[in-house]
This record gives structure tokens, C-alpha cells and sequence, in this order.
């Protein structure tokens, strides 16, 4: 069983791959203080209470709606 065959590379696609590497590594080798992106740290503690406070809110919500729904359906 042969396997083997021959691999031929389009100029414009290892053109198009050249260039993307080069930008990769351009934007990434730049200053890092002069980065485009700031990433602000955010504490876990509050992140934790924020969901939890959201839970609560979101389970009230449903409890109202399955309030007014059952009070609907009484009346018919």
C-alpha cells in the first residue's frame, strides 16, 4: 500500500501565513506598557457575593412569576 504522495504550497496561502505570523509575533513582541488591552483584576470574594446576590434576585423573580401564574389560573 503506498501512501506517499506530494504536498504543493499555493504562494498566495504561504504568502497569507507569513504574514499572519509576522503580525502574531509583531503585536506580541511589542512594550508591554503600551499594551492595547488593560485587564483589571477582579476579586473572587466579590465575584462570589455578586452571584449569589443574582441567585437570590433570580429566584424571587420565579417565585413571583409562579405566583401570578397560579393566581391566573385559579380564576379560569
Amino acid at each position: 500500500m503506498n501512501c506517499s504522495g506530494t504536498v504543493r504550497l499555493n504562494p498566495w496561502g504561504a504568502l497569507f501565513i507569513g504574514l499572519l505570523i509576522f503580525f502574531v509575533v509583531y503585536f506580541n513582541m511589542g512594550n508591554s506598557g503600551s499594551t492595547l488591552i488593560t485587564f483589571n483584576t477582579i476579586s473572587l470574594k466579590s465575584l462570589l457575593v455578586a452571584s449569589i446576590d443574582i441567585a437570590k434576585r433570580g429566584g424571587f423573580e420565579v417565585k413571583k412569576i409562579r405566583e401570578m401564574v397560579s393566581c391566573f389560573a385559579l380564576q379560569f
